[in-house]
């Protein structure tokens, strides 16, 4: 989510139990799914099981939104803050 986290960004997070991903709120959360992590915005709850999700990275075009079932999702980690950056 370049350019808010740049490369090597540590961020401090809390793991979100399955049972509560239908109810998640706004924020930022990082996502494990098939052999991706990912750090996205999520700007509502999920709906039919369908999590909708943004980057905050205005340089990657379409890539800006996206969904995936919450069903092919590993692990949820709600972000709490930047513990370290690297100075750019």
């Amino acid at each position: 989510m370049a350019p808010i986290y740049c490369n090597g960004t540590k961020i401090k997070c809390e793991e979100v139990q399955a049972c509560n991903w239908s109810k998640l709120s706004c924020g930022v959360y990082v996502l494990s799914y098939a052999n991706f992590l990912l750090v996205r915005r999520v700007k509502r709850k999920p709906k039919k099981n369908m999590l909708r999700f943004h980057s905050d990275n205005p340089t990657s075009g379409s890539g800006n939104t996206g969904s995936i079932a919450l069903q092919n999702v590993s692990k949820i980690w709600r972000a709490l803050r930047i513990v370290d950056a690297p100075a750019l």
